[in-house]
């Protein structure tokens, strides 16, 4: 089974890709590369899980994570680091399991029916690790909007609604007109091309072992359908970034 949606995307070339952040984002030289990280930082993720949190295809619960905290913070670290040092990602920690929530109307028709896509918690704990670094150095980098309010800490919908009503209300006081452009974009988060967010990664000054890293963590996605206790088949993610993950909301919206 294969996702029918990336042959319906329509291609552009995007040549002046390397102009435009060397230009514009003035980014230099530098280089970012993912650093390994100790089993104590790992115990702090670990004691922070939520004991609720639902488990992924491997049935490794929330609270079996948090309970075990001190014992295995010592292995899942040393996943981490494995991961990183070779650039790759687990292939058991790519797959997802998909849920399947009623809204309303039929129960014969999949659009009445709203897909939850739970991943392994261990690969969540894998994704906070380099969450928490490209974060870093996306920030001291000032490669974002330096108004953008999506997924970014210490803004919300509240600060983006501040900013607008600020700039609206200049404009009255300044005796001009007003007007904005609202865009919506339809499926934009599972529409991502992956060739064209690697290449921004190199642009922006991600070295080539952790650009390689992204492209583990990015490729062979698959999914499976929970029904009534019965799995589908495995389903091929071949765009976009994983539902329910950490890293996923991080990567469109800063780079």
């Amino acid at each position: 089974m294969v996702l029918k949606l990336p042959s319906q995307l329509q291609r552009f070339g995007i040549p002046s890709l390397s102009h435009y952040y060397n230009e514009y984002k003035e980014l230099g030289n530098s280089k970012f590369k993912l650093t390994e990280i100790s089993s104590e930082a790992i115990l702090v993720f670990l004691q922070e899980i939520d004991p609720d949190k639902a488990a992924g295809l491997d049935n490794i619960s929330g609270r079996f994570l948090r309970d075990g905290a001190n014992i295995l913070a010592k292995p899942i670290s040393q996943i981490c680091n494995i991961s990183i040092k070779y650039s790759v990602f687990p292939r058991d920690c790519k797959v997802a399991k998909l849920r399947l929530l009623y809204k309303k109307g039929s129960k014969t028709d999949p659009k009445n029916y709203r897909p939850i896509s739970l991943l392994p918690l261990i690969s969540k704990i894998i994704e906070k690790v380099v969450h928490d670094q490209t974060q870093n150095f996306l920030n001291k980098s000032k490669i974002y909007y330096k108004y953008q309010s999506g997924f970014r800490k210490h803004f919300s919908t509240n600060s983006c609604l501040l900013y607008l009503h600020d700039r609206i209300l200049n404009g009255f006081d300044h005796n001009l007109y007003t007007g904005m452009i609202l865009i919506d974009l339809q499926k934009a988060f599972d529409t991502i091309d992956h060739k064209i967010l690697l290449d921004k990664m190199f642009f922006v000054g991600f070295s080539e072992q952790t650009i390689k890293w992204f492209n583990s963590y990015l490729s062979e996605r698959q999914f499976k359908v929970n029904l009534n206790g019965t799995f589908s088949e495995p389903g091929i993610v071949s765009c976009g970034v994983p539902q329910g993950s950490i890293l996923g909301p991080l990567l469109p919206y800063y780079i």
